[in-house]
């Protein structure tokens, strides 16, 4: 009598261990399939500004340099020349560790403060840096961190998992 209910115990452990596993299998099949698909695209297709992230949803693709419409209402606007840099982030690589002396400033938000289309001297982060100049003697760095189609959440999530790693030394949040 003892047998049979351990036995019915052990495959009801199993049953529970396989529902609650399969979910999980399921997923990491999907994952690899979405890598593949992405591994076997040809290169001589334009890359994609943004692409899937399995930590933050999706994000800006790293190594990129586009050339984009300016976002002036005039059609005979130049194009903007926008590239990420191996991070996935707008502008030019960073140097991690963060260097003694530089007071980093990382700018995170929305397409609002991306402003792929629009010129680097009139871009927030580029303001912020404008405005903060006069009132420090340090080196002042300011990294544009945003990401189209971005939310609160998501940037908790960014900076949790890989703004931490340049060290900022305030992070300005704009939605």
């Amino acid at each position: 009598m003892g047998r049979i209910r351990l036995h019915g115990l052990r495959c009801l452990i199993y049953a529970i261990g396989l529902l609650l596993l399969s979910p999980v299998v399921i997923e990491f099949a999907l994952r690899v399939q979405a890598f593949r698909a992405t591994a076997n695209s040809s290169s001589a297709e334009p890359q994609p500004l943004v692409i899937a992230s399995p930590v933050m949803h999706h994000q800006l693709a790293p190594l990129q340099q586009v050339r984009l419409r300016s976002a002036s209402s005039s059609d005979d606007a130049p194009e903007i020349s926008f590239r990420t840099n191996s991070l996935g982030l707008a502008g030019p690589e960073i140097a991690i560790p963060k260097p003694e002396g530089v007071y980093r400033v990382v700018c995170v938000g929305d397409e609002t403060v991306l402003a792929a289309n629009m010129p680097e001297v009139v871009k927030f982060p580029q303001q912020i840096a404008a405005k903060l100049k006069p009132f420090t003697k340090a080196k002042l760095e300011v990294i544009n961190a945003a990401v189209p189609g971005y939310s609160p959440v998501l940037e908790a999530l960014q900076v949790r998992h890989q703004l931490q790693l340049l060290q900022p030394d305030l992070i300005v949040a704009h939605f």
